[in-house]
């Protein structure tokens, strides 16, 4: 829209070179940055890098304390109080509350005493507050690597404030439109708008505003700001995916839909799923005097095409055995996860590519133990949801259909380049939502909506009639029991966890704006106890070197309490005391009453052992937090840091 596209030349035109030499921009590969004009000149896109700045001093702030880099407030009428032992110093965080799972809200400033001097001073930079965490901490926990890690920051600060900028844009646009329909529910006028066709993906761009607490969540090392305004879904970005060639010596293909997994087989597959794509490449590659039967087709992102591909593979691009063709395209929108694109005229799958930046804290590839375990994981849970129709009833499936990854012939398993140049396809969300229903990742419902300001969650409860403190609790218990009845049954009957956090997991709600189900996508994360998952029938090898398959039954549990309890029950639990004036405690006993309702029901399907050990290690225990900002600075991103946190279950 035309507002909209001129908040992109808005943003074009307003970074400064200041801000691009923090990033590396302003040094970018073609010599001279995309960018011109001083920051003095456009206040605006000034006031929202400072946003973005405080967004993610707060971000580091709460990662600090929760991540036990810096030792526990102590609780004052003022607000938290971190001593500072090795510095001499106390950092107080003005107004703040201390909230379950060792969180903080509603802090105004944070303010730093130099106990020698008597002095304080305010600290409202991410740099300072960085440097003063280098200070304290000795820079020795954290290998040396404080100035990538400020790099990363830095990058991401910009990216943020960009994000902002567009984001309150897009919602005056909206709120423009919700007024010329005389609508004030921005919820209800998704759910009817004729001009949002897909209304998932239309919330995986809307609702990309960043992880809650990684002060990284906007970083993207190694795009131009220009290329992060074209391929992001917060600018709702889109690729012109293109279909390349591969020789068929030189792939590996998994499927979970047949045994035999050969590059004929996804030639046929792929050709079934996207014919007028395939056609137009065979037409490609005929007018370019090559054989179909002897290459394959492989779905390569424009950025890893132009920028990785060709070093990288050039010895096989040379021989011919890899060919980056011009076309054909196909555009495709960016969702919340960047790297999987989803089809904008289709139901297609949706496309999981590697684009190799460092995104967050990791460079996103696709592994070749992705591509052949997503499959097999998508087939023991659809024969698991056929075996076990309750769980099906609240959880669906989307799974990862094919995958294909290059492999050097008789080339070694561990050959770096595999993941560099490969595939996941997954089944579009769209596929599974019934007339009436709607679906949208879970991120959304934390989302401020146009007009209202209201989260978006706040604004389906009220559709949905909640008024009174009992219609709240009624709601939220049926959220929390429809989530537990699919994953928790999930865990403790089958031993899988999956990775279901805010971005991988989708709430389907019905006409009526009640909850209905989740959707659950992207297996890379997940954790499956084999010995469990064997006890009730089924089988699964991991792949090798890989992490997923496991008797770790610690490891497991972590999966299950990060990205459920934590990341997505304990958000919705901590954003609907704030929005309805109730108190946490009120809404944990729930959840607490609603996880031993399920331990109950399943009490006969389980090992008693298993019973015991996993009662007691969801409701009793303490749990573990995952120090995400501490694994960036420590380079685990392979293998988890986990710090102890006060489990809100416990009577």
């Amino acid at each position: 829209m035309k507002e909209l596209i001129l908040t992109s030349h808005m943003i074009n035109t307003a970074v400064s070179e200041d801000f691009l030499s923090a990033t590396g921009d302003a040094e970018n590969r073609h010599g001279s940055s995309p960018f011109t004009g001083d920051v003095q000149d456009f206040p605006l896109f000034h006031s929202y890098h400072e946003a973005a700045n405080r967004k993610c001093l707060i971000q580091l702030v709460q990662s600090a304390l929760r991540e036990e880099m810096l030792p526990a407030a102590y609780v004052s009428s003022q607000g938290p109080i971190i001593p500072m032992w090795r510095t001499k110093k106390l950092l107080l965080l003005e107004g703040g509350k201390a909230a379950s799972l060792g969180r903080f809200t509603d802090i105004n400033t944070i303010r730093l005493f130099d106990n020698i001097s008597g002095n304080s001073r305010v600290i409202s930079k991410a740099m300072d507050f960085i440097l003063l965490l280098a200070e304290e901490t000795d820079n020795s926990i954290f290998s040396g690597n404080w100035r990538q890690f400020q790099e990363e920051i830095e990058n991401g600060i910009l990216n943020s404030a960009m994000s902002m900028l567009y984001h309150d844009e897009w919602n005056s646009d909206l709120t423009m439109q919700l007024d010329q329909q005389d609508q004030n529910s921005f919820w209800q006028w998704v759910q009817s708008s004729r001009s949002i066709s897909d209304p998932a993906l239309f919330f995986e761009q809307w609702a990309a505003v960043g992880h809650i607490y990684h002060p990284c969540s906007k970083t993207k090392l190694g795009l131009l700001s220009n290329e992060v305004l074209q391929y992001s879904p917060e600018f709702r970005g889109s690729a012109k995916v293109r279909l390349g060639a591969i020789h068929k010596s030189y792939l590996s293909v998994a499927m979970s839909c047949q045994a035999k997994d050969s590059a004929d087989d996804l030639l046929e597959w792929l050709g079934n799923q996207f014919p007028e794509w395939v056609s137009q490449w065979r037409s490609h590659m005929k007018k370019l005097g090559l054989d179909t039967a002897t290459y394959s087709p492989m779905p390569l992102h424009p950025w890893q095409a132009e920028h990785a591909m060709p070093e990288r593979f050039k010895s096989e691009i040379k021989t011919g055995k890899i060919i980056i063709l011009d076309g054909p395209e196909m555009d495709m929108a960016s969702t919340m996860s960047f790297r999987t694109m989803a089809p904008r005229e289709s139901c297609g799958p949706h496309v999981k590519l590697p684009v190799a930046i460092q995104a967050t804290s990791a460079v996103r590839t696709v592994s070749p133990a992705s591509v052949h375990t997503g499959p097999k994981i998508s087939t023991v849970l659809e024969a698991i949801i056929q075996k076990d129709p309750d769980i099906g009833a609240r959880l669906r499936i989307l799974p990862e259909q094919v995958g294909a990854h290059f492999k050097r012939p008789n080339g070694l398993p561990d050959d770096d380049d595999c993941r560099f140049l490969s595939v996941l396809f997954r089944r579009n969300p769209a596929s599974l939502v019934a007339e009436g229903e709607t679906a949208m990742a879970v991120a959304a419902l934390f989302v401020e909506c146009p007009r209202s300001n209201k989260p978006l969650i706040t604004e389906i409860m009220e559709a949905a009639g909640v008024t009174t403190d009992a219609d709240v609790l009624t709601y939220f218990q049926n959220y929390i029991r429809i989530v537990l009845e699919g994953h928790l049954d999930l865990y403790l009957r089958y031993g899988i966890a999956l990775e279901a956090h805010q971005q991988n997991t989708l709430c389907v709600f019905d006409k009526f704006h009640q909850p209905v189900a989740m959707m659950a996508r992207d297996f890379g994360g997940v954790r499956i106890h084999k010995d469990q998952l064997k006890s009730q029938g089924f089988d699964i090898e991991g792949y090798p070197g890989a992490v997923t398959v496991t008797n770790d039954g610690v490891e497991a549990r972590n999966k299950f309490l990060h990205a459920v309890m934590q990341g997505h029950l304990g958000e919705i639990t901590l954003i609907i005391a704030q929005q309805f004036g109730l108190t946490e405690r009120i809404l944990w006993s729930i959840v607490a009453q609603e996880v031993e309702s399920r331990f109950q029901h399943l009490h006969e399907t389980i090992s008693a052992e298993r019973w015991e050990q996993e009662h007691r290690g969801i409701l009793t225990d303490d749990w573990n937090l995952k120090a995400l900002t501490r694994m960036r600075l420590e380079k685990t991103s392979h293998h988890y840091i986990y710090v102890p946190l006060t489990n809100p279950l416990r009577h």
